[in-house]
């Protein structure tokens, strides 16, 4: 991929994760409004839970996901590791599952078990790229490829259910 100087990325909006284990749900709040679509974690527990696929809090397991997303009104894809991360995904539309115990605070693994969501933004230069991190210790930041190879485990790639 080759980088140019003209900014092209749109910003990315911030969310903070609800309750410890909510940070798919602030994910996709974020990418919805985005969008200019405004719904809250509290609106989307109350639309996945009756199909238990998230729990009170909104918490969604992993196997969970990509049925979540539909209930949604979104297509969650599972795409291949790729870096730097393809301009395809400078709208913000690429979640980055990550096991952060490698890197995280002790207080920020308690109760979060290993796996945590966040979105990739746009690439800085051929090496660093800001994510937005819902948990809210680390908030936006600049990652690079280093960093996400000690934490990555998956990408999905987020889009509306046209129709």
């Amino acid at each position: 991929m080759e980088l140019n100087n003209r900014v092209k990325y749109q910003s990315i909006t911030k969310t903070f994760q609800d309750e410890r284990n909510s940070c798919f749900l602030a994910c996709i709040e974020s990418y919805l409004a985005d969008l200019n679509i405004y719904t809250s974690q509290d609106e989307m527990i109350s639309k996945l839970l009756p199909s238990n696929l998230c729990d009170n809090k909104g918490f969604v397991l992993r196997p969970n996901m990509i049925s979540a997303g539909k209930i949604l009104g979104l297509q969650i894809k599972n795409v291949e590791y790729h870096f730097p991360i393809n301009d395809k995904y400078e709208n913000n539309s690429l979640f980055i599952g990550v096991d952060y115990n490698p890197v995280a605070p002790a207080a920020a693994k308690v109760e979060n078990g290993k796996f945590h969501m966040v979105r990739y933004s746009h690439h800085v230069n051929g090496n660093e790229f800001v994510i937005m991190d819902p948990a809210g210790w680390l908030g936006l930041r600049i990652w690079n490829k280093d960093d996400l190879n000690k934490v990555y485990k998956e990408f999905f790639y987020v889009s509306l259910i046209k129709g």
